[in-house]
């Protein structure tokens, strides 16, 4: 008894050792790696300063306000993070937002994931939860 146990256990633990860790999605036609990128990729894209969120040099660019531990914001890290990756016009920010005091007044948003277009220092259009954010995504170069 105590030899089928043992090798119970021990299946279960190589089992648990050599298991996928999921970064990588096998199609039929090619193997995507689903963590190509991570939020520390773009740190110098991250706005830390609430009264900067208004104030970018830039004329026009979105925000992507987020938070870690947000199941949407999760739901589309990977469709922000390789968007972004390949942005050639538009100007893309992210923001830690764990409450209301993350973000700037002038910014009507409450809830995450949320995107936000600024223009001239001034808040332009939200764009609140996953489907809203891949029409935009859609749209942006």
């Amino acid at each position: 008894m105590k030899k089928k146990f043992l090798l119970v256990t021990i299946f279960l633990c190589g089992a648990f050792l050599f298991a996928c860790d999921g970064t990588t999605l096998q199609t039929t036609d090619t193997t995507t790696d689903l963590a190509a990128y991570d939020y520390s990729d773009f740190s110098d894209f991250f706005i830390t300063d609430v009264e900067q969120q208004l104030q970018m040099s830039q004329t026009e660019y979105y925000i992507y306000f987020f938070n870690y531990t947000c199941l949407r914001c999760g739901e589309i890290k990977t469709e922000i993070l390789t968007k972004v990756a390949g942005l050639e016009i538009d100007t893309f920010y992210f923001v830690v937002a764990t409450s209301l005091s993350d973000i700037n007044s002038g910014i009507n948003v409450t809830k995450t994931p949320s995107l936000v277009y600024i223009s001239n220092g001034a808040f332009v259009a939200a764009y609140v939860g996953v489907t809203d954010i891949r029409n935009v995504l859609d749209d942006l170069s």
